[in-house]
């Protein structure tokens, strides 16, 4: 496989038009940030929105944050038509190579397809981790969404260590500070 990655900082241009299409169709309402604000993302720095090709043909994408200790994967999607055929452990090799890693997944107990995602992810060396999870609400009219954290190329093996990891998400990517006592 020979894929491309361009980042996309256009939130008008046809590839943001495309991406914006097969990340409404993969992800739901709660589990995905508003087209509005997803373009005002497009410009800060720790942020890259990443559409994927291979020979010009649109394959998926990746969204990733440069945060201070590790790369956070927020969405990554392939086209349904494309599934199963290798390019998603191709995306994830690649973006993976040299880093540490989070990314949030459903919970085994949320079915098959859950438990498919997890699947895919061990086989590309990420960790379950064991401590709770929760995705704050990306608006005010959206839900928060329970999730597990993995993480590559190791385990987050202590609750402090854990507790860092959750704050700069909180902070960072999703732009709420959790309210102490």
């Amino acid at each position: 496989m020979d894929l491309t990655f361009k980042q996309i900082y256009d939130g008008e241009s046809k590839e943001f038009k495309n991406i914006v299409e097969l990340y409404e169709a993969s992800f739901s309402s709660d589990s995905r940030r508003e087209i509005v604000n997803k373009k005002k993302l497009l410009s800060k720095e720790n942020y890259g929105l990443f559409y994927i090709t291979e020979k010009k043909k649109f394959i998926g994408f990746l969204i990733e944050w440069k945060l201070p200790e590790f790369y956070f994967i927020e969405h990554f999607a392939v086209r349904e038509d494309l599934r199963g055929k290798g390019y998603g452990s191709e995306i994830i090799k690649f973006f993976i190579e040299n880093k540490k890693v989070i990314l949030e997944t459903e919970p085994s107990a949320n079915g098959e397809t859950a438990q498919k995602k997890i699947a895919f992810y061990e086989k590309l060396g990420f960790k379950m981790n064991i401590y709770k999870y929760i995705q704050p609400a990306y608006e005010k009219h959206k839900n928060p969404v329970e999730y597990v954290l993995m993480s590559y190329p190791e385990y987050i093996n202590n609750k402090v260590k854990f507790m860092v990891v959750e704050e700069q998400l909180h902070e960072m990517v999703y732009e709420f500070v959790k309210r102490k006592g």
